[in-house]
């Protein structure tokens, strides 16, 4: 590949084992284009005169999750018997909406790369709980 020669080098410089460079660069490259990309969403964000960020994207993961979960659902062909009578279903959606609503607004408050950590805070939380329990994700 194109890549071998500066991917060798780079291994060479930096003493790290053969084969880890593209690992690095690839990481990287994610990290660099993540800052890119959050520093664009937010200035694109804030700068659209009556565009009300947060309720545009809670309303846009809601109906994403609904599109997705009625795709899956009519594309498996499987009709398996709910588990749960279908009110359970409703109040678990309607907690989910009313959660990522809550979300939203709290975040308002803190700039969009604050809010990503956020975000992946509460997986790293769910992780630790299930090192101590001992339980699977």
């Amino acid at each position: 590949m194109a890549l071998d020669t500066p991917l060798a080098a780079l291994e060479r410089h930096c003493g790290l084992a053969r084969g880890h460079g593209r690992f690095f660069l690839n990481a990287g490259a994610f990290i660099g284009l993540m800052v890119v990309s959050n520093a664009l969403e937010e200035e694109l964000y804030t700068n659209l005169p009556g565009f009300d960020y947060f309720k545009a994207v809670a309303c846009l993961e809601l109906a994403t999750f609904a599109a997705a979960a009625l795709l899956a659902e009519r594309r498996s062909g499987l009709k398996t018997p709910r588990k749960a009578p279908l009110a359970f279903y409703a109040v678990l959606g309607a907690s989910m909406a009313l959660s990522q609503t809550l979300g939203k607004l709290a975040n308002k408050y803190v700039n969009f790369t604050v809010s990503t950590i956020f975000k992946c805070s509460k997986a790293l939380t769910r992780v630790e709980i299930n090192q101590i329990t001992e339980t699977e994700i």
